[in-house]
């Protein structure tokens, strides 16, 4: 596991200037800059490692005690409580910055004593170039939706002021899970002190401060209105043995990558907002009585329990918010409100009526909707970046400039409505992992989602308002355009593969589209109501309990009772791409995976493939870290049948390079003649438990035997 550190202690966290630009910092120097920064670092002071960097969809079924098991509802909380949160936080709308002080109570679930712990700092993607989130922008030509321009002055970041474990400071080193750049400090390590027992718990007293970026990628600032999201130290998941197919404890605390979004554990927050007289606010869960006013400041109070995060949104110029309830059978009251700018006061009643169809959906197809409240958000003009992203009991949805019925703008803020909503069960309730496992979350809930915009008859709408009125414009039914944007014809990854190892941001766009046509595909098979109950059994057991890819796998064989065509699916679909290439495209294809940066043509990770010969086109190289990139040409009709050319010969090239990196990882399982057909591209130096890839006497190689694996004496160079 590559795992770059860079040390700090109190006192001495480093200045925003420090940060190099993209320009000026040579591969040579990162490399050099981080090895020193690993020498200097200590060991963290249990042992305990970190989620591997490439972890991806998990193949072992969790266990039925995991995240202390099913919950009944007979339970004095909703999930099994992991942390508490109890912050104070003050803005200031001029400079936009935020001054927090938080105690957080953290629970040691282990079997073993936890002296060091993590905490995630997400808003420190946005304090320059050199984070992992800005430099997957720039080295892999990834993109973030509108890609909103970051000028100077627009950079945001959080910075920690004090940390105390029982009045005693505690030192703190930020390192980087995934071997990002060592300038990358969203991810920092907390060395305790006193260690926490088994069953244990622990206090820390954090003091931060928080200047927000000019809006963009979920949080930040335009004029008056703030969007306050991962904005306070977050502690990252400790996973036990038997959770998410983990043998032994882990932290899962991931970079924050430009693709990735969150994960972590359920507990209660108990959150002060302080903002000038005058501001409308909006946050995570319930008001607690009249919001107090003193010195030309209102001091708000919100507490939620069993969440996974806290976000809040305050504007000076909000409208009256537009309010509603929603009642429904297993659900208490609930309390729904719109909060929106002047301008786009005609987008409010459409984001009203979708979130409380979207609340008698889920509600009756999952589960009933489990809090008291849901506030919906309509971001102001030159802020739509803010648009479309999810919290708990909190989310924002879209601005358009028309909502006239009938439109692709119309249909365009329902959907966008009931999505983010949807989240609320997807990435909330059932709080899958979306670093390692993001289409159990985005996937899942599209399908969901169109499956809502389906069974009530509506189709998309694709027109315009002036179009209309002359009478131009068709539907679509919503699954024919899903599959129109799933890149069915050539997948170059898995819908299991992490958030970041992806070919580019269209690959990690097309999760949602994919996975609603395959599971639609899956419906069609095993039926309507098998594939309903099965959800519904999904969520009712591993509601509040991070479930896994194998466990909505395990849930849909059973409940389907076709275990084989759900193995068959996972495995075509979720655990490698969809298609699987022969013959001399194949061949093209090894040929076309040449890591531009050292020629070595290894891909980490490939270890995981089973089927032969290609199953994903795109990943890193395990020498330099480059992404790989493979572009296959499109197979040419011909008019008369080619006779085959020979295939090359086996022989050894004089300027071939060795295509092992250290000889550690191999290609494939099944590592075959037929794919490799030049023992130059990739040669044994030892022996093998089978007679041999290639048949003697004969000029085409053979398929390795089904069974062939690597012997301990083989060696790959």
């Amino acid at each position: 596991m590559a795992l770059g550190l860079s040390a700090c202690h109190p006192g001495e966290q480093p200045g925003r200037a420090a940060l190099p630009s993209a320009a000026s910092a040579s591969a040579a120097s990162a490399a050099a800059s981080t090895a020193a920064a690993v020498e200097r670092l200590p060991p963290s002071l249990d042992g305990i490692a970190l989620a591997a960097p490439d972890a991806s969809a998990v193949r072992q079924p969790s266990s039925p005690q995991a995240w202390g098991g099913a919950r009944s509802g007979r339970e004095t909380t909703l999930s099994d409580r992991v942390v508490d949160y109890q912050i104070e936080a003050k803005l200031d709308p001029e400079a936009h910055t935020i001054e927090g002080k938080q105690r957080l109570s953290w629970r040691n679930r282990s079997a073993v004593p936890v002296r060091s712990v993590y905490l995630h700092l997400y808003l420190n993607a946005f304090e320059g170039e050199g984070s992992t989130f800005m430099s997957e922008q720039r080295r892999l030509g990834f993109s973030f939706r509108s890609e909103v321009p970051v000028k100077k002055g627009d950079w945001g970041f959080i910075e920690l002021k004090k940390v105390q474990q029982a009045g005693v400071a505690v030192p703190w080193h930020f390192v980087q899970p995934d071997g990002g750049p060592a300038t990358d400090r969203t991810v920092v390590r907390l060395d305790l002190p006193q260690a926490v027992a088994p069953g244990g718990s622990t206090t820390l007293d954090i003091d931060f401060f928080d200047q927000l970026p000019r809006v963009l990628a979920r949080t930040g600032y335009f004029g008056s209105f703030h969007l306050v999201g991962q904005w306070f130290p977050k502690i990252a998941v400790l996973e036990l043995p038997g959770e998410r197919g983990a043998t032994a404890p882990r932290w899962n605390a991931h970079e924050f990558h430009l693709h990735s979004e969150f994960y972590a554990d359920f507990g209660s927050y108990d959150v002060r907002i302080d903002v000038p007289d005058g501001y409308t606010v909006g946050a995570t869960g319930e008001l607690q009585g009249e919001p107090k006013k003193q010195g030309g400041r209102v001091v708000h109070h919100f507490v939620q329990g069993d969440v996974h995060d806290f976000a809040w949104t305050a504007d000076k110029r909000f409208a009256p918010p537009l309010k509603a309830i929603y009642e429904g059978e297993g659900s208490p009251k609930v309390q729904v409100q719109v909060l929106y700018p002047p301008e786009y006061a005609h987008n409010a009643p459409v984001v009203l009526k979708a979130t409380l169809d979207a609340l008698a959906w889920f509600s009756r197809t999952l589960g009933p909707y489990p809090y008291r409240t849901v506030t919906a958000v309509v971001p102001p003009f030159n802020a739509k970046e803010a648009g479309g992203m999810e919290y708990p009991t909190f989310f924002t949805a879209d601005s358009y400039a028309d909502q006239t019925p009938g439109t692709l703008a119309h249909f365009g803020q329902e959907f966008v409505t009931i999505h983010e909503f949807g989240h609320g069960y997807f990435y909330g309730i059932l709080a899958s992992n979306e670093f390692e496992e993001p289409f159990l979350d985005e996937g899942l809930n599209e399908f969901w989602d169109q499956r809502m915009i389906h069974a009530r008859g509506q189709r998309a709408s694709v027109t315009t308002a002036a179009l209309k009125r002359l009478g131009v414009g068709t539907t679509v039914d919503v699954f024919e355009a899903e599959r129109l944007g799933a890149g069915l014809k050539d997948p170059p990854d898995g819908l299991g593969q992490n958030s970041w190892h992806r070919h580019s941001s269209g690959s990690y766009g097309s999760v949602y589209s994919r996975t609603a046509t395959v599971l639609r595909d899956l419906e069609a098979q095993i039926g309507r109501e098998k594939l309903e109950l099965a959800f519904k059994t999904y969520y009712q057991r591993w509601k509040f309990r991070h479930p896994s890819t194998a466990d909505l796998r395990e849930v849909l064989a059973e409940v389907s009772g076709q275990p084989a065509l759900v193995q068959r699916l996972f495995e075509q679909h979720i655990y490698a791409a969809a298609r699987s290439m022969t013959g001399s495209r194949a061949s093209r294809a090894w040929r076309s995976c040449l890591c531009w940066a050292c020629s070595s043509g290894l891909m980490a990770g490939a270890a995981s493939w089973t089927k032969m010969p290609v199953q994903s086109r795109s990943t890193r190289c395990a020498h330099s870290g480059r992404r790989i990139i493979q572009r296959l040409p499109r197979p040419r009709k011909r008019r008369t049948r080619r006779r085959a050319r020979p295939w090359p010969s086996p022989g050894p090239s004089p300027t071939a390079r060795p295509w092992c990196c250290a000889g550690t990882v191999w290609l494939c399982r099944r590592p075959c003649a037929c794919a490799l057909p030049t023992a130059a591209w990739r040669r044994c130096a030892g022996t093998t438990s089978s007679p041999g890839p290639a048949s003697a006497g004969s000029s085409r190689p053979r398929p390795c035997p089904p069974s062939w694996t690597p012997s301990a004496s083989t060696t790959w160079t």
